[in-house]
């Protein structure tokens, strides 16, 4: 990948049907998908990078450990490195985009 190459993700809101898109780079991850209603994703292990959360349409759950966050649209969140925690949508269509740094060192 080039330095400074533009991507076009195919997301415009109110646009209907929404492609899924993911793009990796030399430190970061970026992922920019819509989720069906009570769809999990476990994130878990010795190696997991600081996550940068943000709620782009509807409702997301957010556990870490003990703590519980209900996230809505326009809302974000910033998940420490090593961090094991669980997204789940509690709407439909919901639209979650992430941003994940490098993995830390054992």
């Amino acid at each position: 990948m080039t330095a400074y190459a533009s991507h076009d993700t195919g997301w415009r809101m109110g646009a209907g049907a929404k492609r899924n898109f993911s793009l990796e780079g030399k430190d970061l991850t970026v992922d920019l998908r819509g989720w069906a209603l009570g769809e999990t994703m476990d994130c878990s292990g010795p190696r997991l990078p600081e996550e940068l959360g943000a709620v782009l349409d509807g409702e997301f759950e957010l556990t870490c450990g003990t703590e519980r966050h209900v996230l809505k649209a326009g809302m974000g969140i910033l998940v420490p490195p090593r961090e094991a925690h669980q997204w789940r949508a509690l709407t439909a269509d919901a639209v979650l985009y992430r941003v994940l740094g490098p993995q830390p060192n054992e």
